[in-house]
């Protein structure tokens, strides 16, 4: 099966086939040596994203692009211990999972084969990752649970998703495809988007559903939301050569914009192509290509925005998987 694997550079990961009783991170755990007596704090933490890279630093903070976690403590002064738990895209940086990997084949509409590798699964590790000081937006306490609920958390409900097969839920999807209101408000939902912010919904969801935790009163759970926009969304007949090959030659500008083997004027050509082309996306969760109609510049926006307290939206895979991430 295939698992997140962190790499030094915050933005990349890279996927690796493991055996379940194998480490969920080359540089992560799968136990947490809880002192059972002992309360677990749960935090969520964010940080602008890429902020590891000194080139970068806190920038991408002012145009809303954060990445979130939920960091585990427990102890106090300097026994107190740290755990970081991260939700996150399998293959690579995650600008890579918006263009599907283009295999000649012809056979098929267009003469090209349309792969993904959009696998998202959850990665613990030991420590604070990166420090205190790399959380600056976000560094909530939300609720306190015993070791034996964060043991449950992560058998009973992590267990069970971390251990699906390659292309199986769940699914990194950068974009959310919305209809926007004049104010900027999202009026229609067309296509939802999973994330880092999912991630940790998910395990704070169930952590009230499933383990009887509290959260604070005044918590409310923000995140970054990438604001593709539309007023409407069409599927692609992937049977119909005149409708993949506009959509194949979509991916490949977008594969070029992203590539940095790309020349800076490469991508502005690029770009400008693009403002004025149709538009594309794959909803790699339900495994259907669109046509966006209706977007207008700017196509993309980056929103601080609110997520609701909710699960996985698809049924939980087989529960006796769960013992290959346990928590101890």
């Amino acid at each position: 099966m295939t698992l997140a694997v962190p790499s030094p550079r915050e933005d990349t990961w890279q996927s690796v086939e493991v055996q379940f009783e194998d480490a969920v991170c080359i540089d992560g755990i799968k136990k947490a040596d809880f002192v059972e007596d002992q309360p677990v704090d749960v935090i969520f933490a964010q940080a602008p994203l890429f902020s590891t890279n000194k080139r970068i630093g806190k920038l991408l903070g002012v145009v809303n692009m954060f990445h979130s976690s939920v960091i585990l403590a427990q102890g106090a002064g300097f026994a107190r211990q740290y755990w970081t738990l991260e939700f996150d895209f399998t293959g690579g940086s995650f600008l890579d999972g918006i263009v599907p990997i283009m295999t000649p084949n012809a056979s098929a509409p267009a003469g090209v084969s349309l792969s993904w590798n959009n696998d998202a699964r959850w990665c613990l590790e030991s420590g604070m990752k990166w420090g205190r000081d790399h959380w600056s937006k976000r560094y909530d306490l939300v609720t306190t649970v015993s070791p034996d609920q964060a043991r449950r958390a992560f058998t009973d409900f992590m267990g069970t998703w971390n251990t699906t097969v390659h292309g199986e839920h769940p699914q990194y999807q950068l974009w959310r495809v919305a209809q926007l209101d004049v104010w900027g408000r999202t009026e229609k939902r067309f296509v939802q988007d999973v994330t880092c912010n999912d991630g940790a919904v998910w395990f704070l969801e169930h952590l009230v559903s499933s383990q009887g935790a509290a959260l604070q009163s005044d918590f409310l759970f923000q995140g970054t939301a990438v604001i593709l926009k539309a007023h409407r969304i069409v599927p692609v007949n992937m049977s119909d050569p005149a409708q993949v090959r506009p959509m194949v030659h979509f991916f490949r500008k977008l594969k070029d914009m992203v590539s940095v083997k790309t020349s800076v004027l490469q991508r502005l050509v690029d770009v400008a192509e693009l403002v004025l082309e149709r538009k594309y996306v794959f909803d790699s969760n339900a495994q259907v290509y669109y046509e966006v109609h209706g977007s207008s510049l700017p196509w993309i926006e980056f929103h601080y925005a609110e997520f609701p307290l909710r699960g996985p939206p698809w049924k939980p895979p087989i529960a006796e998987k769960a013992a290959a991430f346990e928590i101890v």
